[in-house]
């Protein structure tokens, strides 16, 4: 290579360590990067070129940068084998424009990866999926808030995955059992994660979903590779205990100042105190009774009173003549097929007879508020009626109180739904199944009811007995 300047003097005096090609040895070529460099090995006489791509042109991870993605980008580099600057800096030009097609080559296969990546699909269903949620009238801000995290999370979010970059079509059961590994490693570094069974399952469902929107678009005979088998630690479900839940009724009716069991007409019911700027005013107090009273004898879910308008409940008789209600669920759990619920306890036909002389048509719970605060209005009262019970336990929300309804009605007529036939119509009624009903709360109330005659009957043993001990000597 010809020589277009004397080298440096700095260099000449070993003062300078690195040599830009183009900056000190007046080396320009077209498509030789202008970074290109040559520098001084501290282990050998033979000089090393180095040089960064763009970050659009690096197909490292992180495009080379390190602490996943967060640090300094790491250079390319490369031994020359020679000693002489101006012989290593034409072994460098040669180098570099190797180096850089290699790189374009494993970038094209990258972004042709990309193209048919999880990634790829991820963007193409949420989008799809968000609209038709918001069109449905889900609760769009969770279920939004749930994908996202699944998808992004720090460390064991999907997208941080690096299977989640290959073509969906080299996706292994090997990555999935890899990814399980992390899942279970996070498992160990946080004390809020539980036995990740559930977060696994989530997981392997977004990925079935990616999966199905490949097929449609793509690969119509895609093969989902297998996961591994999820273990999952299932929880008992929280209830209220029955003197809990009737401190929780009688305080909050305390709190409505008797307005609850009041026979209330529409404009009594709007002439309530009220202030908006408190939640806990005696508007507010009814809601909360309403909606306690709606949960409980119809076995809805908290997040069915948002959607609840007066209009989907019905009176009916039965083949006694005794007068029921019917409630009609229009919006349902996952957009599920229209349900309907009854109030068994016979109290229920009351309660809500005295709900609907105060609001006899459009929404009964919270009736003029932003349906997304119904819930939070909900959770911030049950709090406060719990502080005044001096009811402690953390786990009891708005969700245990359909939990509460089932528990007490099997406890109190346990012999009548051990009937298989029965217990069928109390799962019509709760719009869930009996197979759930009998391991939730026949079997561990037969389970406690067993163990309570084990007690009575069995006599206490001799060495645990108190005994008086003389410490004189």
């Amino acid at each position: 290579m010809p020589k277009a300047r004397r080298l440096p003097e700095e260099w000449i005096a070993g003062t300078l360590h690195t040599l830009n090609l183009a900056e000190h040895l007046g080396i320009r070529r077209n498509g030789v990067p202008s970074d290109l460099r040559i520098k001084r090995s501290p282990k050998s006489p033979n000089l090393i070129a180095q040089y960064l791509p763009a970050v659009d042109d690096d197909p490292r991870p992180g495009a080379g940068a390190t602490r996943s993605g967060s640090g300094k980008r790491k250079v390319y580099e490369a031994s020359m084998g020679a000693p002489d600057p101006w012989e290593a800096a034409s072994k460098a030009v040669e180098w570099v424009k190797r180096h850089q097609k290699e790189t374009r080559t494993k970038k094209d296969v990258q972004q042709q990866s990309k193209d048919y990546s999880l990634h790829a699909y991820w963007d193409r269903w949420f989008a799809r999926i968000s609209k038709s949620k918001k069109n449905a009238q889900m609760n769009y801000k969770k279920w939004e808030n749930e994908q996202q995290n699944l998808w992004l999370a720090q460390g064991y979010g999907l997208k941080h995955q690096d299977f989640s970059m290959k073509s969906v079509e080299e996706v292994n059961s090997a990555d999935f059992n890899n990814y399980f590994t992390v899942i279970d490693q996070r498992k160990e570094t946080s004390k809020r994660a539980g036995d990740m069974g559930g977060t696994k399952k989530q997981l392997k469902t977004l990925i079935n979903h990616l999966f199905d929107e490949a097929r449609s678009a793509d690969f119509h005979n895609l093969h989902t590779p297998k996961f591994p088998k999820i273990s999952h630690q299932k929880k008992q479900s929280d209830h209220f205990y029955k003197e809990e839940w009737e401190m929780v009724m009688k305080k909050t009716i305390e709190l409505t100042e008797g307005a609850g069991q009041a026979m209330l007409t529409p404009s009594e019911y709007a002439n309530l105190d009220f202030k908006k700027a408190d939640r806990q005013n005696q508007r507010y107090w009814v809601d909360f009774y309403d909606s306690l009273c709606l949960m409980y004898f119809f076995f809805l879910r908290p997040r069915d009173l948002k959607h609840l308008k007066m209009e989907w409940f019905q009176e009916r008789t039965d083949e006694e003549g005794k007068k029921y209600v019917e409630c009609t669920l229009q919006v349902t759990k996952g957009n599920r097929d229209i349900q309907r619920t009854e109030n068994i306890r016979p109290d229920g036909y009351k309660v809500w007879k005295r709900i609907k002389s105060r609001k006899p048509e459009g929404y009964v719970c919270f009736p003029e508020i932003n349906r997304e605060s119904v819930l939070p209005n909900c959770r911030h009262l049950l709090n406060k009626v719990k502080e005044q019970c001096g009811i402690t336990r953390e786990v009891l929300t708005t969700t245990q109180i359909r939990h509460t309804a089932f528990r007490l009605i099997c406890e109190e007529d346990f012999d009548h739904y051990s009937n298989p036939i029965h217990l069928v119509h109390l799962a019509y009624s709760g719009n869930t199944s009996t197979d759930m009903l009998r391991k939730t709360y026949l079997d561990p109330i037969r389970q406690s009811r067993s163990a309570a005659k084990s007690r009575s009957r069995l006599p206490e043993q001799s060495w645990s007995l108190v005994k008086r001990v003389d410490t004189s000597f």
